[in-house]
């Protein structure tokens, strides 16, 4: 008897082939089989019966009882959560000769999971794309019998963590929003839930969304008390610091920051390195201590080199421009043209992107040069523009209607602008 696993997986495989012949049902159809039997075997409907099912695969050239001794031979729930782990310790390439070699699985939407993870880490987006579409397209149709793997989340999660670094800020907002409301915590992958929790709050940074962060944080902080993972913790104590920062709690930030340093520095996080130093030079700039700042933003920058993460490199050379431009505004735009060559040369168009450009912009302001600021400004208000950044077109639609005292056109637009965002401020996303 076919159980219901094997039809689902069947179900889909005939479908697949279906439209690889580019024929519609009615090509399939005859006295044997009608039209509606077809549609209830591909949905995987256990009604039909087995003989009948066994007599639409052999019109693909399929024979049912290989295909049922293929998904026998083919993986174990706990094979696949093995093949997880080798990715994630970078054996992805070995893996994935070992999953191409798969024929049929009740577990296809795990398998597409695992594929675009592969193809992600090796840096072929498109294709981890087509294979994580794949897998929220399957972990639907497998909900009844894999909702325990959380395949669905995953796979949502993953792919809005690559929109974001494509800066599609409001598609990856929207897919983190369906991986934490569908994750299973009783189920499998439960460290993917501490990653959908610390995107989030990352995200909701980015567009300037305290209120929705510090409610986030909360959230991540009793998921880190119950889960032990080193780098989602590490990512805990980098918001708690930068909050208790912007809250004035400063003897807080510090712990917080103390405790973030040790778990990376026990745990080799090398991208945490930067982050906390230059927020341990964050703190030191809000109790005025200028110099001790400046000693810390350059000890995270002396570790760029072992960096992955462009973000962290880019924040920590603006922070010492900004920094500079108290004291010394030669060495000031030397720190921001370098932060703004580095987004360059690495085809980074993100947030920090657009805080180099207003700070190329700034330090042109300052000078008098309105005509040679608006235009770094204008280049970051098209990325806030295209990525719909609200905060960011908030600030520079005030910054560019400053430029624009000979043209009062222009000038009425970007205060118009800057109005109709400061009334849709508190809306929630």
């Amino acid at each position: 008897m076919l159980n219901l696993s094997e039809r689902k997986v069947f179900g889909q495989l005939f479908r697949e082939e279906r439209k690889k012949r580019k024929w519609i049902m009615d090509d399939v159809i005859d006295a044997k089989i009608s039209k509606s039997t077809i549609s209830r075997i591909e949905n995987g409907d256990d009604s039909v019966s087995e003989e009948t099912v066994a007599y639409l695969g052999s019109k693909y050239g399929l024979d049912l009882d290989q295909m049922k001794s293929d998904i026998i031979a083919t993986t174990t729930e706990e094979e696949l959560l093995m093949m997880n782990d080798r990715i994630e310790l970078g054996d992805g390439e070995n893996v994935l000769v070992e999953l191409k070699k798969i024929k049929t699985s009740q577990y296809l939407d795990f398998i597409y999971l695992l594929t675009g993870k592969i193809y992600l880490y090796s840096g072929d987006i498109n294709e981890a794309k087509t294979y994580l579409k794949k897998s929220i397209k399957y972990s639907k149709q497998y909900a009844e019998i894999n909702s325990h793997f959380n395949v669905y989340s995953c796979a949502h999660f993953i792919l809005g963590f690559i929109y974001y670094n494509e800066y599609q800020l409001n598609k990856a907002i929207e897919l983190n929003k369906i991986a934490v409301d569908n994750f299973d915590k009783d189920g499998f992958q439960l460290k993917s839930l501490g990653y959908i929790l610390l995107n989030r709050v990352a995200y909701m940074d980015e567009l300037g969304r305290f209120s929705k962060v510090r409610k986030y944080v909360e959230e991540l902080d009793n998921f880190c008390n119950d889960f032990d993972c080193p780098e989602i913790s590490c990512g805990r104590y980098i918001y708690k610091g930068k909050f208790s920062i912007l809250e004035e709690r400063f003897e807080d930030a510090k712990n917080e920051i103390d405790k973030g340093i040790r778990l990376a520095v026990t745990n080799k996080l090398v991208d945490h390195y930067l982050e906390l130093y230059c927020l341990l030079g964050d703190l030191c700039v809000s109790q005025k201590k200028l110099k001790v700042a400046e000693k810390w933003y350059k000890h995270g920058l002396s570790i760029e080199a072992k960096c992955k993460r462009i973000e962290g490199i880019i924040e920590g050379y603006l922070k010492l421009g900004k920094l500079y431009l108290h004291n010394d505004r030669e060495k000031a735009m030397k720190q921001i043209s370098t932060a703004i060559e580095r987004c360059e040369n690495e085809n980074y168009s993100g947030a920090h992107y657009i805080d180099a450009l207003m700070l190329s912009g700034d330090f042109h302001f300052h000078n008098q040069d309105y005509a040679t600021a608006k235009l770094p400004y204008e280049k970051a208000m098209d990325i806030a523009l295209k990525h719909q950044l609200e905060g960011k077109k908030k600030v520079l639609s005030l910054k560019l209607s400053a430029c624009c005292e000979d043209d009062l056109k222009k000038k009425i637009y970007y205060l118009t602008m800057f109005q109709e965002l400061s009334l849709q401020e508190g809306s929630l996303i």
